[in-house]
């Protein structure tokens, strides 16, 4: 290999060298520059995820409980729904929440029997009070 030959390797090998440490250099001064502007970003992109996070996790259930409390209070007592699919506090509320519903229900039900048993007496009673003033009329 002649002289010039090996000039130009070293040179090649020399300058080859020096651009990868000029890279990593560029490298390490680009990413304390953008490291704020990176930070601000995954910051931006962690909130929004939280947020997504609370929305489908707390406020959607409280949301659907509120419909339903909203439905019950109309008098919609067998066509509320209520999904319990998680097991946390709100869950929690959602099962007292159905099983107030349920408890409602029944009472409503006992109320309307006893109402027409109620019914059905004064029917009874009225029945003989008329009797009663017949038989008074008939004895004066």
């Amino acid at each position: 290999m002649t002289l010039r030959k090996r000039n130009i390797i070293g040179f090649t090998i020399l300058n080859a060298h020096m651009i990868a440490i000029l890279i990593i250099d560029l490298a390490n001064i680009t990413s304390f520059e953008w490291l704020p502007t990176f930070l601000t970003i995954v910051g931006i992109i962690v909130t929004i995820s939280y947020i997504f996070y609370v929305e489908s996790k707390v406020i959607k259930p409280i949301n659907q409980l509120a419909a339903s409390a909203k439905a019950i209070t109309e008098g919609n007592l067998h066509t509320v729904s209520i999904n319990v699919n998680s097991n946390d506090e709100i869950s929690e509320l959602a099962k007292a929440f159905i099983e107030m519903k349920e408890q409602l229900h029944t009472m409503t039900q006992k109320i309307v029997s006893s109402s027409t048993d109620l019914s059905v007496s004064i029917e009874e009673l009225s029945a003989s009070t008329n009797e009663i003033t017949i038989a008074v009329d008939e004895v004066d």
